[in-house]
């Protein structure tokens, strides 16, 4: 093999990792807010670590098809107890677990106007408190963007940015064994409207 050649299976794990980064994007990134200005906002009411795992049925291939998308977020507290969400304002959480859910047309490969999803993220905070996160995709390419907002409970109206790594991915893309299981680690910041 010449220097230059690179292995199938070296190709495949670099695949998965992309393809992986591309989907928890999907889910995790969020457009960040905007003032009258242009320029992205300050301030975050809240800010926690988290991590989440992402289940799509029946599982990604290259060939974007419906699926279900289920999950479970840990921020703060609930993903470790000496990290606790911090808050300058004043905001009482110190960590939540969250139900992930949604719906979309999804695959490996970025398929602009053909892909989308949408959800929610049912939030159980660590005093009890209960809120819903819901979510959708408003664009659509090589890092696709999502839109997230607290629409009931205790933060109604905030938004929610996410930066995330990816930490695993169960399957590969292909027919015969699709991507149906991802994980991500990073900070989720809610910021007021």
């Amino acid at each position: 093999m010449s220097r230059h050649t690179v292995r199938p299976q070296a190709l495949l794990h670099r695949r998965r990792w992309l393809l992986l980064t591309v989907f928890l994007l999907l889910l995790a990134v969020v457009a960040v807010p905007q003032q009258a200005s242009g320029q992205p906002t300050t301030g975050a009411d809240l800010e926690c670590p988290d991590a989440a795992t992402l289940h799509f049925e029946p599982g990604l291939t290259s060939t974007p098809q419906r699926q279900t998308i289920s999950g479970i977020l840990q921020v703060g507290t609930a993903l470790s107890p000496s990290t606790p969400c911090t808050s300058a304002t004043g905001i009482p959480y110190q960590g939540a677990t969250g139900k992930i859910e949604g719906t979309g047309v999804l695959g490996c490969t970025a398929a602009p106007g053909v892909m989308e999803a949408h959800g929610t993220v049912d939030v159980v905070w660590d005093n009890g408190d209960k809120s819903v996160v819901s979510w959708e995709t408003v664009t659509y390419g090589a890092v696709p963007t999502v839109r997230a907002k607290f629409v009931e409970g205790p933060l109604k109206g905030s938004e929610v940015i996410q930066e995330a790594v990816p930490t695993g991915v169960t399957g590969n893309c292909g027919a015969t064994r699709p991507l149906t299981d991802g994980g991500f680690t990073g900070t989720v910041q809610v910021i007021p409207l």
